[in-house]
């Protein structure tokens, strides 16, 4: 069998991780190895072929370059295959290694597979580089959910019921992303609903002279609004935990303040109001760098 011939060609509700054999991405290989046997589904291991000039000899030639990236990738996705299998004895695992810009692959995957998996960082990770490109750019076009994991930060997945922070607003897109914490918290699991609020321009004009009782009127306003959203979060998912958050302030401020001690943090692709623009903007950016656990971006 050539290896054209051996590259899974289908990512059909698999668990797929994008690595590179460096440290980075370790983090985010054993995330999607445990969260595929959770889901008792297949781990594809993605290492993408790419030559940089700093790893070859002096004047290397084409063939010999591409040799020399074909041989690196084939050590890469072995070595990573086995590490998912040890780490998680009986996992399915295949490996795919398909040339070209790895974002772009990750996202062509995305059209079929369960979830993408990816470190924060790439090959080329920069100390003030908190978000690498290829998580970035995975993160905001790909058609399934995406989990981006820090490797320096609290990269564990749970080992049983998990502990998920999700952000809503009241949009279908936060709907979306509830429905996707549940799963990902599983039977028995825990999710906090968090929605974050300014007073609006409208709301502070007619609140300059210090109105108290209105301010109250407001907030018990949005904490009622929340709560409505968990309670209809519980009926869908009746063996899922929800609690209700609402909080004054900053919306990724306040999903990484309560992220602290959750295992995972879930945005939706998109929103209005106080989370408006994650993932298409600036928010989503902040969120995805700032969380102290891993992320998971949900789509439509």
């Amino acid at each position: 069998m050539t290896k054209k011939q051996s590259r899974v060609q289908s990512f059909s509700d698999a668990v797929v991780v994008g690595v590179d054999g460096h440290d980075s991405t370790h983090a985010a290989l054993l995330w999607a190895a445990a969260e595929a046997g959770r889901r008792k589904t297949r781990l594809v291991v993605m290492t993408i072929q790419e030559a940089y000039t700093h790893d070859l000899p002096f004047g290397a030639g084409v063939d010999e370059a591409t040799a020399i990236a074909d041989a690196d990738t084939d050590v890469t996705a072995r070595l990573a295959a086995q590490a998912a299998r040890d780490a998680v004895p009986g996992l399915k695992v295949s490996t795919v290694r398909p040339e070209g810009q790895a974002a772009s692959r990750l996202i062509k995957a995305s059209k079929s597979a369960a979830l993408i998996v990816l470190g924060s960082h790439g090959r080329h990770k920069r100390a003030y580089a908190a978000l690498g490109t290829t998580a970035s750019t995975t993160a905001m076009h790909a058609k399934c959910p995406v989990v981006v994991v820090h490797p320096d930060r609290s990269a564990a997945h749970a080992a049983g019921p998990a502990h998920v922070v999700v952000g809503v607003d009241g949009s279908r897109d936060s709907s979306l992303a509830i429905d996707a914490a549940a799963d990902l918290a599983g039977k028995d699991g825990h999710v906090n609903v968090v929605n974050a609020w300014w007073f609006s321009m409208a709301e502070s004009g007619s609140l300059v002279g210090g109105d108290v009782v209105e301010e109250d009127k407001i907030r018990a306003r949005h904490a009622r609004g929340v709560r409505n959203i968990a309670a209809a979060a519980q009926k869908r998912h009746p063996k899922v935990t929800f609690t209700a958050v609402s909080v004054e302030g900053e919306p990724v401020a306040a999903l990484v303040e309560q992220a602290k001690e959750a295992d995972l943090l879930v945005v939706g692709a998109r929103g209005r109001g106080g989370f408006g623009g994650l993932l298409l903007g600036s928010n989503a950016l902040k969120a995805l760098a700032a969380s102290p656990v891993p992320v998971a971006v949900i789509h439509k």
